[in-house]
């Protein structure tokens, strides 16, 4: 066993295929849809989805772990001796982060041996995820804590998230996307690309058509893959996965030069953006025109 529990949270989207290899514990967020509460990692992904355009009228809330849910996962690693490095998703999108540091804080409290890296991400879904991915890989090594930061960081700078969505309402309704906002202050029809800058949702281009959006990613892809290189890419989607599955196969795989991951975006993320498809890719260098200055951890 590691000396080291990574933790995340669901909006990082990992399957649970990806969860239990690399013994990554998950806090999970929640979607209110209709007066009830359902756990995120217990949801019908596939049934959520195949109907969540049907919403835009009435569109599900999300909100974050409990403080006693986060707090019972730090105490556990605790107790059995294990450091914790958790990563999660961007406290520009969400009140997560800043509430395991301060469950952090209490835990080391009651454990003063116990040591703890709390990670802003700067981002959501796999492009969360792919830091977490790549920390639990490094604890699995037997790397210690600060060296699993180090590495998630590192991966967080190397990584890129670029999705288009079919409407601009969904995002509109949800408040949550930062620099994009004056794309909702009128009723242009466009469908933009749009990225994580600084923590914030920022565009990457704005085109007529949804088509047209979809094609310029793959271009855009296509150019980092060049410039930087690649470890490892995924198509992400919100709602059907069969133009997903078709996308990938026909247009990414060629580009990748190898299978690439088709997977749902977390519902959490899903109910904010809407219908929509993206590509989520960790290449071998660091990108530019994500962050301004790196990410870095809060140690307890």
């Amino acid at each position: 066993m590691s000396n080291v529990q990574v933790i995340t949270d669901s909006a990082s989207s990992l399957d649970k295929g990806m969860l239990a290899e690399l013994d990554i514990d998950v806090l999970s967020l929640y979607v209110n849809e209709g007066g009830m509460t359902h756990e995120e990692t217990t949801m019908d992904i596939v049934a959520f989805y195949d109907r969540i355009g049907d919403l835009v009228d009435d569109i599900p809330t999300s909100s974050q772990a409990s403080l006693e849910a986060t707090a019972q996962a730090f105490v556990n690693a605790a107790e059995k001796g294990r450091d914790v490095f958790a990563g999660f998703i961007g406290s520009r999108m969400s009140g997560m982060f800043d509430s395991a540091c301060l469950v952090a804080k209490q835990v080391k409290e009651r454990y003063p041996d116990w040591h703890a890296c709390m990670l802003d991400t700067g981002s959501n879904s796999l492009d969360e995820g792919y830091g977490v991915l790549a920390a639990a890989r490094a604890a699995l090594r037997g790397a210690p804590l600060a060296e699993c930061h180090d590495i998630a960081v590192r991966t967080c700078l190397s990584s890129r998230w670029l999705f288009t969505p079919r409407s601009l309402a969904f995002l509109k309704a949800g408040g949550r996307i930062g620099r994009a906002a004056s794309l909702v202050g009128n009723l242009l029809r466009i469908c933009p690309i749009l990225t994580v800058f600084d923590g914030e949702v920022e565009v990457a281009g704005k085109y007529p058509t949804f088509n047209k959006s979809v094609s310029k990613i793959a271009k855009m892809f296509e150019r980092d893959v060049r410039r930087f290189g690649l470890v490892e890419a995924t198509v992400h989607y919100i709602g059907p996965r069969e133009p997903a599955e078709e996308w990938a196969r026909d247009v990414i795989e060629p580009i990748a030069q190898a299978p690439v991951d088709v997977l749902p975006v977390s519902p959490v993320i899903g109910v904010h953006v809407g219908p929509a498809l993206g590509i989520v890719y960790h290449c071998d260098s660091i990108l530019p025109g994500k962050f301004t200055n790196p990410p870095e951890g809060v140690f307890f």
